[in-house]
């Protein structure tokens, strides 16, 4: 590279890749044949059986960007990163709600992989990513389901599909039990959910609830270096944080240099982790536990043999508690969709295909 030649950013770099890659998948797409008396159920598992055709040689899927814009919704402004057919009404519709200090890359694997079935669109929540904070400052569980309420009623006429990581499993788990009208599945990965014996390395977002620490965690979130802060946050998530593409890892700490350089960067992780405890509390009308017990429509839960966030061994109450659940522990850390994308998305299809085939055998008039 000439020292004349502007470098690319990170983000610009992972834009450019991602178009190609798309543009590409289109291609091929168009050289499909078609059928209109196709399966949808043979559609679905077709399309699990194939998404190794959309790994590249190490088996990572390319890291993309997907186009973003800002979006008005409600009283709040979001940054909003969606699939090229998220308007498609031939399709299936996603919804993919990340988590505390998480973004809407943290879905961008699993949206991709998905794409030839099901178009997506992933917030960042208000006060993440590149969204701005709420001028009203409510990071509480109630106002960030209803600003996915409001996202969800504005853009979709049918049901959608929802995935929730961590915090935003709770939030999504909040929508499909208040909202039931609005959501076709659920997909959770390593939701947050009570625990009264919180795992060791939650002590310093537990910390960060306490009334009163206001100036202590500003003080730190304004002396944290992005690097570290980046590389914090995967040794905490991933199983393996060596596993981390290097271009996303770029792509996040370009990501948290932005975000800690804000006035009052340490509000929105304090504020909603205070939020989100408030629903751990027994007894809360937003108790996560209780509202679990309300979701009937088809669930699937991804549990991490090694998650240091969320206890693992959720998995057996949670198999109790969800009515029409699909509860799964898979070898991983705490982000399961971007430790192991191709495995969730070939079980997010499997539980498509069959909630297709019990629908059909439903609405069957001659079924005994």
């Amino acid at each position: 590279m000439s020292s004349t030649t502007p470098r690319k950013s990170p983000v610009a770099r992972a834009t450019q890749v991602g178009k190609a890659a798309l543009n590409q998948a289109a291609a091929v797409a168009q050289l499909r044949p078609t059928s209109e008396a196709a399966d949808p159920v043979e559609e679905l598992l077709t399309a699990g059986a194939h998404l190794s055709d959309r790994l590249n040689k190490n088996g990572h899927a390319p890291v993309l960007e997907f186009d973003g814009k800002f979006v008005d919704v409600g009283q709040r402004r979001v940054f909003l990163r969606e699939t090229p057919n998220a308007s498609d009404p031939d399709q299936r519709q996603a919804v993919f709600l990340h988590g505390l200090g998480g973004s809407a890359r943290n879905w961008t694997d699993l949206m991709y992989l998905l794409e030839p079935t099901a178009g997506g669109i992933a917030p960042d929540l208000p006060g993440f990513g590149r969204s701005p904070m709420p001028a009203d400052r409510d990071y509480g569980q109630a106002a960030y389901a209803q600003t996915a309420i409001n996202l969800i009623e504005d853009r979709y006429l049918k049901p959608i599909d929802l995935f929730g990581n961590s915090m935003g499993g709770a939030i999504a788990i909040r929508i499909a039990a208040r909202r039931p009208d609005l959501v076709r599945s659920l997909t959770l990965i390593s939701p947050a959910l009570p625990d009264l014996k919180p795992r060791l390395s939650t002590a310093p977002l537990l910390a960060m609830t306490v009334p009163g620490v206001r100036e202590v965690s500003a003080k730190m979130v304004g002396r944290d270096d992005p690097v570290r802060a980046v590389d914090r946050m995967h040794d905490l998530c991933y199983i393996d944080p060596a596993a981390v593409h290097p271009q996303r890892r770029e792509l996040q700490i370009e990501e948290t240099r932005w975000r800690l350089a804000r006035e009052n960067a340490s509000d929105p992780l304090r504020l909603a982790a205070r939020g989100l405890g408030k629903a751990f509390l027994p007894g809360h009308p937003g108790n996560i536990w209780t509202l679990a017990q309300q979701v009937t429509c088809p669930t699937l839960v991804v549990f991490g043999t090694h998650d240091k966030l969320v206890d693992p061994r959720h998995a057996t109450r949670a198999a109790q508690v969800f009515s029409n659940g699909r509860v799964v522990t898979l070898h991983t850390g705490h982000v399961a969709q971007l430790e192991d994308p191709a495995r969730v998305a070939k079980m997010v299809l499997t539980m498509w295909a069959e909630t297709l085939n019990y629908d059909a055998a439903d609405s069957d008039p001659n079924r005994p």
